[in-house]
């Protein structure tokens, strides 16, 4: 009996472990696609900024809104204020100031907020050389990693 429940013990501990080191390398592959994501077309995106070419920013942004589990994308100018964002996508007309003030200070910096259970709120200086031209915020949607994670849920 003792033994039963020494291995329960162990089998608890052992799933629970199992199960916080699968959703936490799951996380780290999200921020990874969402930074990969900005990175690939970060310099058109300073380029066309610079040069104020929205059509060729409305399609850059469209593109990457295809990547799978991409709600929306907004496009803020350097002082935070909404620059465009994709269709139907209802973004913040202003980032926050912390936020802003913060990737200043650090531009490599990335932002993420996890508030909301069901999304991530990414957000990145989009910049060259450290001269910052504008964020980028991308709503991603968790619904397929939750679902993902609800399957590897063995207790």
């Amino acid at each position: 009996m003792v033994s039963f429940i020494i291995t329960a013990l162990f089998a608890v501990f052992f799933f629970k472990n199992y199960r916080s080191s699968i959703i936490s390398s799951t996380h780290k592959k999200v921020f990874q696609l969402l930074e990969t994501l900005v990175e690939r077309d970060k310099a058109d995106l300073v380029n066309e900024i610079f040069e104020k070419r929205e059509t060729a920013l409305r399609l850059h942004l469209r593109q990457m809104k295809k990547t799978e589990s991409v709600d929306g994308i907004a496009l803020y100018d350097n002082g935070g204020l909404l620059l465009l964002a994709t269709e139907s996508y209802q973004s913040q007309k202003k980032l926050a100031d912390h936020i802003v003030n913060g990737l200043r200070i650090n531009p490599e910096q990335r932002y993420i907020s996890t508030e909301q259970s069901d999304k991530y709120i990414y957000i990145q200086a989009v910049s060259v050389i450290n001269d910052i031209m504008g964020f980028i915020l991308i709503d991603y949607n968790l619904r397929s990693v939750k679902k993902e994670l609800s399957d590897v849920q063995l207790l």
